[in-house]
């Protein structure tokens, strides 16, 4: 509980008070017919009574309930002990139902109420009734000889009035209280004109009388507060229409016509002797602002604005300022009242605590024998006590500042990366606490879990003053900090940084624990050494945790292949399965490309760059080429980058304690385009879709062998390592078949979804394709046509690759044209000494070629009676690039170590008529990898692999094979026996005379 004694405020003097040029005039729900009150401010004399129960906001608005029902001229009998019972009292009251203006006793005077004060005081009733559990029935009367007069005198007609007669029109369910504020209202508009018009005339008569201030936008907005209330009550009636037109009448005032009458920005200021009455009533004018703002539902994006600025005006100890600002000596009841419920019609449970210190200093201050508020003059006003006792009514107790210590780890943990962590202490003034104090006395205990790892150190609290400081050790992590100000009558209002203590774990901790600093005992002095009540803080915890959360072992990445922006890469989504560890606040995503070890890496042609390779898994915190994505907690992570690439990822997980782990497995490389995607009709280098602008390129460049880093080398994408459309781009320098698959796969839609059916579900031999060279039996007119012909059971068929031998001397090719198969089919070919390839390839993904027959029409003319051609390679590609006549459909398993697998193609082209290297599957591969090569006869076979630098690494396999095809299986190994690390190596094969070399990828 507090203890400080409030000794200074200010509101109302009669006009009889003025003196001099401080006086300044008191904000009252407007009336042309009121009397102007005029007040000098009065900082001496303040009486309190609650210092021992500020945060009885029950009691407090009880008592202030209680204190309107007896200022009260009863209507009622003996209602309050002041009406009319048969007997003349002295005084006798006027029995009007209504208050005076102000008095110094406690009960109504003979004069009539002001008619303008009715509704700012039955409000505080009103308040009070709705959340007392059992209100006194004397309110209940009290508040309806209120209502009944304002309804029976037409010149009770302020917006507080009205605003009353809505409210006890639901607490006494007739609609005639409601009629009458309706009828008011009505009659206002009548004789201004326009709800526009009577805003107009307030904001002009207030300047005209002096006051260019915050009284205006006070006055003029609880207008616009009951115009929206009555279009609640009498919806369609235009009412919402007039809440809307008074609140542009202050909008334009205080924003679009700046500098107007009441500016919030030039007016925001403070003259400590009150001549300056352009910053009289600026927290008023902010909640008017606000109330005609919120309640109107016009200009609403200035009220965050507008609250930051009334706050901007409250004291530590919970009351508001007069002016703008939290000013010395300027804390204002009426300010602070209509600022509460200013911030209670905008969000009651977000500034909840601004509020309740505001109800806790208008308790604190509050007269507990009598319930009113009570100026040094002894003078009070029952219109203060109305507007506190309602503002009272939404403060929480549980919700304010008390004075105290406290001490703030949020955020701080021990770990392997935060070592020794260093704890604020501080001060903090409470509501209602404006006490000077000299000083200040705080023991506390460390857990047995911590230990010092510094000095506990002094704050800046009594920065400024001369004073002492100790620390006291008192064993077992017990300390004692004393601090005081030497000499002087002049203490410290405010409160601030008392000291730091600065722990690490103690030596004994080696698992996760909880360490904690108690607050044991606060003392707390003012300038004569009397106590000041202050709180204990809470126990200060701080998480110890010195275990390191697990890797991730989930991590993948796959290219999203659908769905992307018109753009020239697709997005990558990184998955992962969610750690389990309870603490883990993110799991850091990186990526890096295949590269030189730069953050863009090595695209389009990578393998064929010196020094291009994948990279590494990195160390916490990763350096280039590692580059951040993202933060998350769950998958997937969606990555989308600028620069083409062949991207991996890793990821690390962070506890809440800034503890990571090691790196997560790193992914297989993921390309984040589609291959064959190289324009977008104008340019380079593409618009996420491979359409008749690609395969355009595609067809001006086919069959050409290009230097490295040609300008057209984008087109150069395939082979690829898994022959898949995602795959790891094996560049060769040539515009071929190989690439023709891939741009056929991609071309259209490009997505993966829904493709025909999977190779893996043939296992019948007879529902393969096979392509057959048709020769003629003789030649006509000097010339022989051959066809090439597919046969295909099912259509599986996208790309079809054949090669045509044939000895130049002896045959002279005349042409090479589409056959009746295709149609809108990419068809091309390239001519070479001695063969010519003919490919075709239906495009778009999922697409094949209808059906069976001849695809390619070879006109020939042999030179010689015997000369002919021949079938050489044949490729037979499905929608995923998979050779058709080259499946493995046996379930023996991959042949093992140096060991020649002689099993035939399952196709039907026979024994192979030459003699070539097919190449090695899987490519790149992580343990071991298949090398594929057809002999056409027998030979002696020689398999060798080489590092880039030209050194034998391991002889694979050397002996002599029979004609057919093969394969040999390498297991990553050096001829040494050691695993061969990550890398670009070249294999070679030689057989029959002639050798045959390709790069091989090791990703370990």
């Amino acid at each position: 509980m507090r203890s400080a004694t409030l000794t200074a405020a200010f509101l109302l003097v009669p006009v009889c008070a003025m003196a001099g040029p401080n006086a300044r005039s008191i904000a009252t729900a407007f009336d042309s017919e009121a009397p102007m009150i005029i007040e000098a401010p009065s900082l001496d004399g303040l009486v309190q009574a609650r210092e021992n129960t500020p945060l009885d906001f029950i009691d407090a608005w009880t008592e202030g309930a209680e204190y309107l029902r007896y200022m009260q001229a009863d209507v009622t009998d003996d209602n309050a002990g002041n009406g009319t019972d048969g007997v003349d009292e002295s005084p006798d009251d006027p029995d009007d139902g209504g208050w005076d203006w102000s008095t110094t006793t406690f009960s109504h005077s003979t004069g009539a109420s002001p008619t303008n004060i009715y509704g700012a005081c039955a409000l505080g009733l009103y308040y009070a009734r709705e959340n007392a559990g059992s209100p006194p029935a004397e309110w209940a009367i009290a508040m309806t000889d209120a209502a009944d007069a304002m309804v029976a005198n037409p010149s009770i007609r302020s917006s507080s009035d009205m605003i009353y007669l809505l409210r006890f029109a639901d607490v006494a369910s007739d609609m005639t209280y409601a009629d009458a504020a309706r009828t008011k209202y009505d009659g206002r508009i009548t004789t201004y004109g326009s709800a526009t018009a009577l805003a107009e005339y307030i904001r002009d008569a207030r300047a005209g009388q002096g006051y260019e201030n915050g009284i205006i936008a006070w006055d003029v907005g609880t207008f616009a507060q009951i115009a929206a209330e009555l279009d609640a009550k009498y919806p369609g009636n235009g009412y919402a229409a007039d809440a809307v037109a008074i609140a542009e009448v202050l909008y334009q005032d205080s924003f679009a016509d700046n500098p107007g009458y009441f500016d919030i920005v030039d007016d925001a200021g403070f003259d400590p002797t009150y001549t300056d009455k352009n910053y009289w009533w600026y927290n008023l004018g902010i909640s008017g602002l606000i109330r005609a703002f919120q309640f109107s539902g016009a200009h609403t994006g200035e009220i965050p604005g507008l609250v930051d600025l009334l706050l901007d005006g409250q004291y530590s100890y919970g009351g508001v300022s007069f002016s703008y600002g939290a000013n010395v000596d300027d804390w204002d009841w009426q300010s602070t009242a209509y600022a509460a419920l200013a911030l209670a019609d905008v969000d009651l449970g977000l500034y909840e605590t601004e509020i309740s210190n505001m109800a806790y200093w208008l308790s604190a201050t509050q007269d507990q024998t009598s319930g009113a508020w009570i100026y040094g003059s002894g003078t009070h006003y029952p219109e203060i006590g109305g507007e506190n006792t309602a503002a009272m009514s939404f403060g929480n107790p549980s919700a304010v500042t008390l004075t105290g210590v406290n001490g703030d780890a949020t955020g701080f943990c021990l770990s392997s990366v935060s070592t020794c962590v260093t704890v604020p202490f501080t001060l903090v003034r409470g509501a209602g606490d404006i006490e000077e104090a000299r000083g200040v006395s705080v023991t506390i205990q460390i857990s047995p879990e911590l230990e010092l790892c510094g000095s506990i150190t002094q704050g800046d609290w009594l920065d400024g003053y001369s004073d002492q400081y100790f620390v006291t050790n008192n064993g077992g992590g017990n300390y004692t900090i004393d601090q005081a100000i030497l000499g002087g009558t002049s203490c410290e209002t405010g409160g601030g940084l008392l000291f730091e203590v600065p722990v690490q774990k103690a030596s004994g901790v080696v698992a996760d624990a909880l360490g904690s600093i108690e607050i044991e005992e606060v003392l707390l002095r003012n300038c004569v050494n009397q106590p000041i009540a202050a709180e204990m803080g809470a126990l200060v915890e701080i998480p110890i945790n010195i275990e390191i959360p697990a890797a991730l072992a989930s991590l993948a990445a796959s290219q999203v292949t659908s769905g992307n922006p018109t753009q020239a890469t697709t997005n990558v989504d990184v998955s992962f399965t969610a750690p389990s560890e309870s603490d883990v606040v993110a799991v850091h995503v990186y990526r890096a490309p295949y590269g030189l070890g730069d953050v863009t890496g090595s695209y389009p042609e990578y393998d064929d760059e010196a020094g291009s390779a994948a990279p590494t898994a990195p160390s916490w915190p990763p350096g280039d080429p590692w580059v951040w994505v993202a933060d998350a907690l769950s998958g997937p992570v969606v990555d989308n980058i600028a620069d083409r690439g062949y991207w991996y990822y890793v990821a690390f997980v962070e506890d809440e304690c800034g503890n990571v782990s090691p790196a997560s497995n790193l992914t297989t490389g993921t390309l984040n385009y589609h291959l064959g995607d190289v324009t977008d009709g104008a340019s380079a280098p593409g618009d996420n879709l491979v359409d008749t602008a690609d395969m355009s390129k595609l067809g001006a460049n086919y069959g050409i062998a290009i230097a490295h880093n040609a300008t057209n080398n984008d087109l150069d994408v395939g082979p690829t390592s898994d022959f898949s459309v995602t795959g790891f781009p094996l560049t060769d320098n040539l515009i071929n078949f190989e690439d023709l698959i891939l741009f056929a796969i991609n071309y259209g839609l490009v997505s993966l979804n829904d493709l025909p059916q999977d190779a893996a579900d043939l296992t019948d031999p007879s529902a393969l394709p096979s392509l057959t060279l048709e020769k003629p039996a003789r030649s006509l007119n000097g010339t022989a046509r051959a066809r090439l012909v597919l046969d295909q059971p099912v259509d599986l068929v996208q790309g079809v690759h054949a090669v045509i031998e044939f000895d130049p001397s002896q045959v002279e090719i005349v042409g090479v044209r589409r056959g009746d198969l295709l149609g809108n089919e990419f068809f091309g070919t390239i001519d070479a000494e001695g063969a010519v390839s003919i490919d075709a390839a239906a495009l778009g993904t999922g697409a094949t070629i209808q059906g069976s027959g001849a695809y390619a029409v070879v006109e020939y003319r042999p030179l010689t009676p015997r000369a002919g051609i021949e079938l050489g390679e044949v490729s037979l590609r499905d929608v995923r690039n998979r050779d058709l006549l080259k499946l493995d459909l046996s379930d023996t398993g991959r042949a093992p170590d140096f060991a020649i697998d002689e099993t035939q193609s399952l196709g039907r082209v026979g024994v192979p008529e030459t003699t070539q290297l097919l190449g090695a599957r899987p490519n790149p591969f992580a343990t071991t990898t298949d090398i594929h090569f057809q002999l056409a006869q027998e030979a002696d076979v020689r398999l060798e692999i080489f590092d880039v630098a030209g050194r034998l690494v391991r002889t694979v396999f050397s002996g002599r094979v029979a004609a057919g095809e093969h394969a040999v299986t390498w297991d990553g190994r050096m001829d040494s026996g050691a695993s061969a690390g990550s890398g670009i190596y070249l294999y070679r094969l030689q057989a029959g005379g002639k050798v045959w070399g390709q790069k091989l990828f090791v990703s370990r």
